[in-house]
Parts: structure tokens; sequence; C-alpha cells
């Protein structure tokens, strides 16, 4: 009797290891997959509020050198280019003619170069998205629209009298 006693107290506790075994198994892997579905999200959003950060960029660039390019003011222009592009995260920052020179940039050694970014992409788009690009890098190109008040310098047949291209590591 004793014999079959500790058989079924083995039997039942190998079962019990079992099943305990089982339950930290699922719970292990609801948890990580539950984990790794938040961590996807998260990034997406954190990515989404990156790109939406990267717009209102261009909007303040464009706004604060809207004043200057009025006057004629091109030096001003390329010093706040180079005051934003002290920030880390700023790779570079362009003015760029409708056909893709650049005019002005945080890099004045590359002025009047071709951008070769906007040489891929080149669009009349009046509002175009940021891209991602393979290294992680965040390309945008804003469009300068020609108005009454630019005619002075541009002439009132150009739809677009520059682009402002923001890289962002």
């Amino acid at each position: 009797f004793r014999r079959i006693f500790c058989f079924y107290l083995s039997t039942v506790m190998i079962i019990k290891i079992k099943i305990v075994a089982i339950l930290a198994l699922t719970l292990t892997v609801t948890i990580g997959i539950t984990t790794a579905i938040v961590l996807r999200m998260q990034n997406a959003k954190m990515v989404e509020s990156k790109l939406d950060d990267t717009i209102f960029l261009g909007d303040i660039i464009e706004r604060t050198i809207d004043h200057d390019m009025k006057l004629g003011n091109t030096l001003k222009v390329q010093q706040v280019l180079e005051d934003i592009g002290k920030n880390k995260e700023v790779l570079h920052i362009r003015i760029l003619s409708p056909t893709g020179m650049i005019l002005k940039s945080t890099n004045t050694s590359e002025i009047v170069a071709k951008s070769p970014d906007y040489l891929k992409i080149a669009s009349h788009e009046i509002q175009q998205k940021p891209t991602i690009q393979n290294n992680g890098t965040i390309n945008y190109f804003r469009n300068i629209m020609n108005k009454q008040e630019c005619f002075g310098c541009h002439g009132s047949r150009e739809v677009i009298n520059g682009v402002i291209q923001i890289k962002l590591d």
C-alpha cells in the first residue's frame, strides 16, 4: 500500500509541476507578446511625432526668414540657418533653388552645389511629407511659394521661389 501511495503522490507532483510549467510558459509568452505590441505602438507614435516636429520646424524656418527675404537680407537668412543648424539633431538645413542648387546651408562649403537628395525627389507639390531614409534620418522638403511681396526679386510667373530642405538625425 505504501508503494502505491508513494507512486500516486509522485504522479500528482509531476502533474502539478507540469501544470505550473505550462502556466509559467503561457504567462511569459503573453507578457512578451504584449510588450512587443506596446513597444511597436510607442515607436510608431514617436516616429509620427518626430515627423510632425520636422514639419513644424520647416514652418518656423520659413516664417523666420520671410521678413529678411522680403528685405533682400540674405546674410541674415544664412545666419538663421547656421544658428538652427547648431542643434545636434540637425544634419543640415538648406535653401535650394527650384532646380535643386544649394543657395544657403548650415554647411557653407556646399553652397552652389546641387542637392543630391532633391534631385532624386524633385516635386512641385505644395505640401510634401517628411521621409525616413534607410539610415534612420528624416529628410523633408518644404516649398517656398511665390507671393506678391516676393515679385521684387522673383518673377511673378514663378510658382515656387525655393525649397527648404531639413535633414535630421
